[in-house]
């Protein structure tokens, strides 16, 4: 009774307006719920989730472990040799990334938080071996053969059945990365800590590679790794390996194969003017830009000159 002998005019248009008021505030809550469902449904489209219990276990997928990865090291195949079609430069890089694992995760409660990758199926300048029944030793399985030698778990390994060169090593790289991202994505929208704009943490990526070699890793890498729309959240360390006191098969080997690096160093830079997206990368890969594999597959490919990949 006091609102309505103090404030008359407010108490009369109150009662009025009352069920208008209702009204809108009702609208509005329904109009929010719906479009905070389908930002969410739209988050799990652009992640790459599908809305089932059995997502995880249709892939075989190790869901947890790739939740929780921050680092990922990354080991490139080197070619093979005349002998056990395992070179030294490969080895070396192995043993330089088991170190830095060591150092960081192997006796630490975080152990699962890291993985490797072994890249390259193959190289088109060096013949892969066979197994006594025939079938194909891929290269990077010379990597996870001595990574399980060392101690590391085969769990934590992911070969690589794609790539022949630098260039098809940094897409197998990407598409490795951007599958653990949709784990890490999806541990983010289950924990409801994704907001408008929200942004991964950083994934550590540690490059192990030799020294002869760096150069057009990284060139490569960076190119592919930042073509459109762009890999997300990540670091990358390109780890240098000395190749100091290796025994190349002829003097001359050493001082070609920096010549041929140098020269894809420049051929990089040049695509990377050209082909800066996802598709035009494919046009490239496929139709004909990429002349290494165009002419390898049509039986008219020299093979490049110096020894070590």
């Amino acid at each position: 009774m006091l609102i309505k002998e103090k404030f008359p005019r407010f108490y009369n248009g109150y009662y009025r307006y009352s069920g208008y008021i209702i009204l809108f505030l009702s609208i509005f809550i329904v109009v929010v719920i719906i479009v905070n469902i389908h930002r969410n449904r739209d988050l799990s489209s652009d992640i790459g989730i599908v809305d089932t219990e059995d997502w995880s276990t249709i892939f075989g997928i190790d869901e947890g472990l790739m939740k929780d990865i921050h680092t990922v090291y990354v080991i490139p195949g080197g070619g093979s040799n005349n002998a056990s079609g395992y070179p030294e430069w490969t080895k070396r890089r192995v043993v330089s990334a088991y170190d830095h694992y060591k150092v960081h995760f192997e006796k630490k409660p975080t152990k699962n938080n890291a993985l490797f990758i072994a890249l390259s199926a193959g190289s088109l300048n060096s013949a892969n071996r066979y197994m006594k029944d025939g079938r194909v030793v891929f290269e990077c399985q010379h990597i996870v053969h001595h990574l399980t030698q060392l101690g590391v778990s085969k769990d934590v390994i992911f070969g690589d059945m794609f790539s022949w060169d630098t260039v098809t090593n940094g897409w197998t790289l990407r598409m490795l990365l951007e599958g653990i991202q949709v784990y890490r994505r999806k541990k983010m929208l289950e924990s409801k800590q994704i907001r408008k704009n929200s942004m991964l943490r950083a994934l550590k990526v540690e490059v192990f590679i030799s020294d002869f070699h760096a150069d057009r890793v990284r060139a490569t890498f960076d190119w592919v790794l930042n073509l459109s729309p762009k890999l997300e959240a990540y670091e990358m360390h390109i780890n240098i390996v000395s190749s100091m006191g290796i025994q190349w098969s002829t003097p001359n080997d050493y001082l070609l194969r920096i010549q041929h690096e140098k020269e894809g160093v420049e051929m990089i830079a040049k695509n990377v003017k050209s082909i800066k997206t996802v598709p035009q990368f494919f046009a490239f890969l496929t139709l004909g830009g990429h002349q290494g594999m165009r002419k390898y597959l049509q039986s008219d490919y020299a093979i490049s000159q110096g020894g070590g990949w």
